[in-house]
């Protein structure tokens, strides 16, 4: 079980940052944009326009640009075109692919998730071994109608049984509000689904020590939604900086946008996302043990204690390849898995290990929820379009050198990147070509730019 968290919340009019720390340790991290529309957890109501078996499911319009995907047949048995629904956004517009959604709905409160259409009673994880349960369990199972289901949040150990079926019965009035304004309106919003802050408190309630807010919006929405029960925790500072541990906001963002990452044993491991996957390339640095095989396994489980950080605070998704320093026993691979297993369930990650690959490659995958932090807080360089590559400044010189042989005794005007200024102006000096050439630098190109222009047109 966690200990008193601290939770820090960082926020202009652009973007919120979320960090939650125990002690110097960062356990958390979220990161949002401000004037979001639709975020996850949405509710909207919802119009079926075809069924589509390939996909065992429906489209649905919910006044978003493109039709929803319902991928919940055997859930909505009843549906038939033309049909509405109440629906929660499980997934956002992305790209070229519409948004994806499910009629399962949950309300989350601060001690239990409540499902108003799914019958359900489980408990956290981590509240198991507490003898308390057994006995929140009979009380709710009488509590609970035959279409209703909860989950017992880990919070709900600090909490009163009074306190509990409280909660219950506000969930219950909260999903009947809902159910009254989708009487009002055709299709599109109900109610927006809470901001990353509101939710991370939600995740770590009954744990909380302090809440550090440095936005004035940001507090007046967290005192909306939790009223005064939280007023004594939260603490308004004019600007978060120093974290502890003494990195900064700045710094730490810097770090989970960095391709490399350093581990304390002096490996690294070299982060980078493409189109198509995640590539994690696991480097043993400095590091060396008494043999080859435990060295590779030791380099392979701190990397991955990390790896599972790195996934979770940059939210990466989709298909996940871990380059491991090679093992060649067996025995070796299936313990690391093993570890693997339970580093990944001990951060909350519900990630879909696949195994080793006789290449030394570890496989998994992870359901696409949300954007990553590359994708919220950056965008594709225009001038190398996301690739990563420009030509180097030897290949320019290369490229220049075959073009001036084609303007051997005219005057020239040579517009280049101020990055590669100097290296040019060189080349030009070293061929006595200065007389010739001006050099004119132009910072709006891509830094692997030039052009050749007459001077009698300039």
């Amino acid at each position: 079980m966690l200990g008193d968290v601290e939770i820090f919340i960082s926020a202009s009019s652009f973007f919120a940052f979320t960090l939650v720390f125990l002690g110097t340790e960062l356990k958390d991290f979220k990161v949002e944009r401000r004037k979001e529309k639709y975020r996850t957890g949405a509710f909207l109501k919802g119009l079926v326009k075809k069924e589509c078996p390939a996909l065992d499911g429906f489209f649905l319009d919910v006044g978003l640009t493109k039709e929803a995907l319902l991928q919940e047949k055997k859930n909505c048995k009843n549906l038939r075109i033309g049909d509405s629904v109440i629906v929660q956004l499980k997934r956002k517009e992305r790209d070229l692919k519409g948004a994806k959604v499910t009629c399962k709905v949950s309300i989350p409160g601060k001690y239990i998730v409540y499902f108003p259409e799914t019958k359900k009673l489980n408990f956290s994880k981590k509240l198991k071994g507490f003898a308390f349960t057994e006995d929140l369990k009979k009380i709710l199972k009488e509590e609970l109608n035959d279409r209703e289901g909860v989950i017992i949040r880990a919070s709900a150990i600090s909490a009163t049984k009074e306190q509990i079926l409280k909660e219950l019965q506000e969930l219950r009035n909260k999903w009947e509000s809902l159910k009254e304004k989708a009487k009002k309106v055709n299709k599109g919003i109900l109610e927006e689904g809470q901001p990353q802050f509101i939710k991370t408190i939600l995740d770590y309630w009954g744990f909380i020590k302090n809440i550090y807010v440095d936005n004035g919006d940001v507090w007046g929405e967290i005192v909306e939604f939790f009223g005064d029960s939280i007023k004594h925790k939260l603490r308004y500072v004019n600007t978060i900086d120093t974290l502890p541990g003494g990195i900064t906001l700045n710094q730490l963002i810097d770090k989970l946008t960095s391709k490399t990452v350093w581990l304390k044993n002096g490996g690294f491991i070299v982060i980078e996302q493409t189109e198509a996957l995640t590539s994690i390339d696991v480097n043993s640095g400095e590091t060396c043990g008494k043999s080859l095989e435990e060295t590779a396994y030791n380099v392979n489980l701190e990397a991955l204690k990390e790896v599972a950080k790195q996934i979770k605070f940059r939210n990466l998704s989709g298909i996940i390849i871990v380059d491991l320093i090679d093992m060649k026993k067996e025995k070796t691979k299936e313990s690391l898995l093993s570890e693997v297993k339970k580093i990944f369930e001990g951060e909350g990650l519900r990630i879909k290990i696949y195994g080793i690959t006789k290449l030394g490659l570890l496989e998994m995958t992870k359901k696409w929820e949300s954007e990553s932090i590359y994708e919220v807080i950056g965008e594709t360089c225009p001038h190398c379009q996301g690739k990563g590559f420009v030509k180097s400044k030897e290949f320019i010189l290369h490229t220049l050198e075959k073009a001036l042989e084609k303007t051997r005794g005219k005057k020239i005007v040579l517009k280049v990147h101020p990055s590669v200024a100097k290296t040019v102006e060189e080349f030009i000096n070293e061929k006595n070509l200065k007389d010739w050439i001006t050099i004119k630098e132009v910072w709006e190109e891509r830094s692997d730019y030039f052009q050749l222009s007459y001077s009698d047109y300039y």
